[in-house]
């Protein structure tokens, strides 16, 4: 029993600190967004262009993170793929300041 519960901790502990560690920082996010996408999606969340999403209603954010992310790799519509451009890391940051929108 004693072990099981020493594994179970464990468990509990790893996952935690890996979860910290791909934890997005909308700060390290904002300055990867005005670098990358703030040209097309604005600085506030509001396009300067046509028709993109407005991020401050929240348009394009109702979806899990993993979603975000696979979008972000791979582009959609005219936006270009950044996977290979932006690490793991900095596509969970941008995710976690595009959250900051609204």
């Amino acid at each position: 029993m004693k072990k099981r519960i020493a594994v179970f901790l464990t468990l509990v502990l790893f996952l935690t600190f890996v979860g910290s560690v791909m934890a997005g920082n909308p700060m390290r996010g904002r300055t990867v967004y005005n670098k990358h996408c703030l040209g097309c999606h604005g600085g506030n969340g509001v396009s300067p262009v046509g028709d993109m999403v407005n991020f401050s209603l929240g348009e394009g954010l109702m979806q899990p993170d993993q979603a975000l992310e696979l979008t972000i790799k791979n582009g959609k519509g005219i936006m270009p793929g950044y996977a290979g451009t932006l690490t793991d890391q900095q596509i969970s940051d941008v995710i976690a300041h595009l959250r900051t929108f609204f």
